[in-house]
C-alpha cells in the first residue's frame, strides 16, 4: 500500500467525505522487514474545527495495523478498533496504557500484532483525540461527527477492513461518549458491531438502545466513577459504593447524589433487558490486574462511604470484599445471553477490589501490551459480523395527540432507573423526535415538548418498552405532541408488551 504523506478526499455514492490529512511512517518502532506492522497518523477531517478544539494532529492521532491489514489486498478480513481516551488524557497516553512502550526493541517475541484467532485476528487500531479535555457526550456534536466520518474514511482508505468488524473502546470519559453514541437514533450506531467501555458507567439516563455487542468493564472499588449505589434508609437517599474524600470533604464537585443512577451491574442488566436476556451467569474468571496484597488493601481502605463524616462507620460496601480472599483471577466474567433476534451479547467484567486505574497487567514484560487489550480483541473478534443495522424491523410512528404529556411516568420525575430517554439540545424538532422514535426499536411512545415558559426549550422523550406511557394529562404550559410507535404489521397490536396510554378525552 503506497501511502506517503497526502490529503485524501474520499468520494462515495451520493456525497463527498471531507478530507483527512494522513501520513505513513513505515514499520512500528521495534519491528523490521517487509511483513511488519505499520504506523500511520491522521489529523483534520470533519468536526476538527469545533469551538475550543484541542485535537492534536501529527503522530498524536494514529493508526497501527497488523501486517496483513496493510497489504495490497481487497480481502476484508481486518477489524477496526477505535479507542477514546479518558478526560485530560490524549491518544499517546491511552496507547501506552493498552499497548505498552513501543520505543523498546527488539519485539520479535511480542504478541501484540499476532493475527491468529486466539489473539483476535488481524486488526487496525486507531487512537482518537476529543475536541476538549473531555468528550462532548453527544451523538450530534463535533466528536461524534469526526468519529463517524473516520469510520467511513477508513473503510475507503484501508480496503482490508471489514465494515462489519468496526469496534469502539473508551476509557472513563471515552466510554461515556460511547454510551451517548450507541443509541439507535444516532447516525454512527449502525456502523458499529461491538463496543467496550472501562470505568465509564454511572448514569442518570437509561442504557443505550443499540443491539451491538456490549462489554462493560469496571472496578468494584472505583472512587472516581462508582461501581454502584446503595440505598441508605437513615438518610433517605442513595449512597455511592465508594466516594473520594479529602481534607475538604468530597473530592467531586457534585457532592451528595440525590437521584438514583445506573452503576455497571444495573447498566448491564438494563441493557440486557431490552434484548430479552436471561439471568446473568459468571462464565469465567480472568487475571487482568497486577495488584499485590498491599496495593489491594490500599484500594480497599480508600473506598470510603460518603456518610463517614456523619457516622464514622466503616464503609458497609467493603464488608463483602477481602484482599486475602481475592484469587489470582480477580475478574468475574458475567454474561447476559440475549433471546432477541439480531441482538448481540452483553458482558460485564467485574474487577474485584480494583479502582479507576486502567487494567495494568502486561502480557509479558513491562513494556508489552496489557492483558485487557487481548481480552478486548477477542471479544471484538467473536462478535464481528453483527453490524447493528442487521435484522431491524419495519417501524411506524403515528401521531396520537397534541397538547397532552405523559402523566405516568410523569416527565418531571424521570431518572436513570427508568427506560425513558431525554434528548435535550438544539437539534430537537418535532420531526426529528418522531424519527428518533421510529429508529429506536424499543421505543413505544415519543413526546415532543416545547416549553414556552422557559424561552422555547425543546425536549424529546423516548419511552422504551419497559417504561411505556400509561396515562396522559394536559400540558397547557407547553406545545406538546405525542406519537405511538409500532413494529410492522401495524394491525397486529397483540405483540405490544403494554397497553397504549389513555387517549385524551374528546373536546
Amino acid at each position: 500500500m503506497n501511502l506517503n504523506m497526502l490529503t485524501l478526499m474520499v468520494v462515495t455514492i451520493g456525497h463527498v467525505l471531507e478530507a483527512f490529512n494522513f501520513a505513513e511512517h513505515g514499520c512500528i518502532s521495534g519491528y523490521t522487514g517487509s511483513d511488519c506492522p505499520k504506523e500511520f497518523s491522521f489529523w483534520g477531517g470533519p468536526g476538527s474545527d469545533g469551538v475550543g478544539n484541542q485535537r492534536l494532529g501529527y503522530r498524536q492521532q494514529r493508526i497501527l495495523c497488523s501486517p496483513s491489514c496493510v497489504k495490497n489486498s481487497h480481502s476484508r478480513t481486518c477489524s477496526l478498533i477505535m479507542v477514546l481516551h479518558a478526560i485530560y488524557s490524549n491518544p499517546v497516553d491511552q496507547s501506552w496504557l493498552m499497548l505498552g512502550d513501543d520505543s523498546e526493541a527488539p519485539k520479535l517475541a511480542d504478541e501484540t500484532f499476532l493475527e491468529d484467532e486466539a489473539h483476535g485476528g488481524p486488526f487496525c487500531i486507531s487512537f482518537h483525540k476529543s475536541a476538549g479535555d473531555a468528550w462532548d457526550y453527544s451523538c450530534f456534536g463535533d466528536d461524534a461527527t469526526q468519529l463517524k466520518s473516520f469510520i467511513e474514511w477508513s473503510l475507503q482508505t484501508f480496503p482490508t477492513i471489514d465494515p462489519e468488524a468496526v469496534n469502539l473502546h473508551g476509557y472513563s470519559s471515552g466510554g461515556i461518549q460511547i454510551q451517548y453514541m450507541m443509541n439507535q437514533y444516532c447516525s454512527i450506531e449502525p456502523l458499529v458491531s461491538a463496543v467496550a467501555t472501562y470505568g465509564s458507567v454511572y448514569l442518570e439516563f437509561p442504557p443505550s438502545t443499540t443491539k451491538a455487542a456490549y462489554l462493560i468493564a469496571h472496578g468494584t472499588h472505583d472512587n472516581i466513577v462508582p461501581y454502584k449505589q446503595q440505598w441508605n434508609y437513615p438518610s433517605g437517599r442513595p449512597v455511592r459504593s465508594c466516594a473520594c474524600i479529602d481534607d475538604n470533604g468530597l473530592c467531586d464537585a457534585e457532592g451528595r447524589i440525590k437521584s438514583l443512577r445506573l452503576g455497571a451491574e444495573e447498566f448491564a442488566a438494563a441493557l440486557a433487558m431490552l434484548r430479552g436476556s436471561s439471568p446473568p451467569q459468571i462464565s469465567d474468571t480472568l487475571d487482568l490486574l497486577n495488584e499485590d496484597l498491599n496495593g489491594c488493601q490500599l484500594i480497599r481502605n480508600t473506598c470510603i462511604s460518603e456518610l463517614w463524616r456523619d457516622t464514622g462507620d466503616e464503609n458497609p460496601f467493603n464488608e463483602g470484599y477481602s484482599c486475602t480472599n481475592v484469587s489470582e483471577h480477580e475478574t468475574d466474567v458475567i454474561d447476559y445471553v440475549s433471546s432477541t433476534l439480531g441482538a448481540a451479547p452483553v458482558r460485564l467484567l467485574r474487577m474485584n477490589l480494583h479502582d479507576h486505574g486502567y487494567p495494568n497487567k502486561r502480557r509479558s514484560q513491562t513494556w508489552s501490551a496489557a492483558e485487557f487489550f487481548f481480552t478486548l480483541r477477542k471479544f471484538f473478534y467473536d462478535n464481528r459480523g453483527r453490524a447493528s443495522l442487521h435484522n431491524r424491523p419495519i417501524r411506524t410512528v403515528v401521531e396520537n395527540s397534541t397538547g397532552w404529556i405523559c402523566a405516568d411516568p410523569a416527565w418531571e420525575s424521570l431518572h436513570g432507573t427508568s427506560h425513558v430517554q431525554e434528548i435535550y439540545n438544539e437539534r430537537v424538532t418535532k420531526e426529528r423526535c418522531a424519527e428518533w422514535c421510529r429508529a429506536t426499536e424499543s421505543c413505544v411512545d415519543a413526546f415532543y415538548l416545547d416549553i414556552r415558559d422557559y424561552g422555547s426549550v425543546q425536549i424529546c422523550h423516548l419511552h422504551l418498552d419497559p417504561s411505556p406511557c400509561l396515562s396522559l394529562k394536559r400540558g397547557d404550559w407547553a406545545d406538546a405532541v405525542h406519537w405511538k410507535a409500532y413494529t410492522q404489521p401495524l394491525t397486529n397490536t397483540s405483540s405490544q408488551s403494554s397497553p397504549p396510554p389513555s387517549a385524551p378525552p374528546s373536546a
